[in-house]
């Protein structure tokens, strides 16, 4: 029978952000590829196959959990913020919502469980909880505490493909001095820009959300230090971004295409500063922020064709 998409499923669909899921999972690929591409015949990732597919599945189950219970505790800044995506979230019930959170946090727990055990590595078990709890403590608290709930998640998005690591360390370490420091410069070189494209990203929609949190009282930095201050903040990290990426384009020995994307990235992301410098209104914070979230994509198009 053919699945009915009812205007819960769809809302449902859309407070998940199928989108940002799409891009989660393709990070994971693409630096799945970049680690198979240095495997040797007698040392091959532990992390492939099913368990990688299963290893992807628990990032979004994760992803998923944390949009559903911010989601939650966002309903009254959404009603003002996002009419669009209050008018989905009224179509599911409180309870239904801390159900579907609860579910997919287990169903994640359960995937994570089964590819430490396939790979016998229990001891980054630990971590499911902790990140799941993070996000819990963030939609609760982080949020409203000035510019460390924007840290907190830029940190998050710059260490996500790292994880990949974890199950190879010992494949890892046999690798040759130079093969190591270019692997390791890959993945340390995308955690520098996707830690300052998210920073500046978060501060945006901070901006973009300013009129809900003032209601509702959610004391971000936007709210406490003011519109100009965050434009400034914002513009500084969006600048040391550029520069590092100018960096990379002239001094890493990536091939034409990658420093094509690099180059792209680099010039979408002025156009962003530029564009923030006289923004006014939602619309106008949330095109730089698309154009931000557009920057990080093509960053990661940069990793994929090295």
């Amino acid at each position: 029978m053919a699945l009915r998409l009812t205007p819960s499923l769809i809302a449902f669909f859309r407070i998940l952000r199928w989108q940002n899921l799409i891009m989660v999972a393709g990070c994971l690929l693409v630096f799945h590829l970049v680690l198979r591409s240095f495997e040797h015949p007698d040392h091959t990732l532990l992390l492939d196959g099913y368990p990688f597919l299963a290893f992807v599945l628990t990032a979004l189950c994760i992803t998923a959990s944390g949009y559903l219970i911010n989601d939650h505790f966002d309903r009254r800044t959404d009603a003002i913020n996002r009419p669009g995506r209050h008018l989905d979230y009224q179509r599911i019930a409180p309870l239904s919502a801390m159900i579907l959170f609860t579910l997919t946090s287990l169903a994640g727990l359960l995937l994570a469980i089964w590819v430490a055990w396939e790979l016998g590595q229990w001891q980054w078990l630990p971590l499911y909880p902790l990140i799941t709890g993070s996000l819990v403590i963030y939609s609760v608290y982080l949020k409203g505490a000035g510019w460390w709930g924007n840290l907190w998640v830029a940190l998050l998005s710059a260490s996500l493909h790292w994880v990949l690591i974890l199950a190879d360390l010992t494949w890892l370490s046999a690798l040759q001095p130079a093969d190591w420091q270019r692997l390791i410069s890959i993945f340390a070189g995308f955690s520098v820009l996707a830690f300052l494209i998210s920073l500046f990203r978060e501060i945006v929609k901070d901006m973009e959300d300013l009129e809900g949190d003032l209601l509702t009282k959610w004391h971000t930095g936007v709210v406490r230090h003011g519109l100009e201050a965050a434009r400034l903040r914002a513009t500084i990290i969006g600048v040391f971004a550029v520069g590092m990426m100018g960096l990379a384009i002239i001094w890493m020995p990536f091939g034409g295409l990658s420093q094509g994307c690099l180059l792209l990235a680099t010039v979408l992301l002025i156009r962003m500063i530029w564009l923030l410098q006289s923004a006014q209104g939602q619309e106008a914070f949330h095109q730089v922020s698309r154009g931000a979230k557009w920057v990080l994509l093509i960053g990661l198009l940069a990793v994929l064709s090295l």
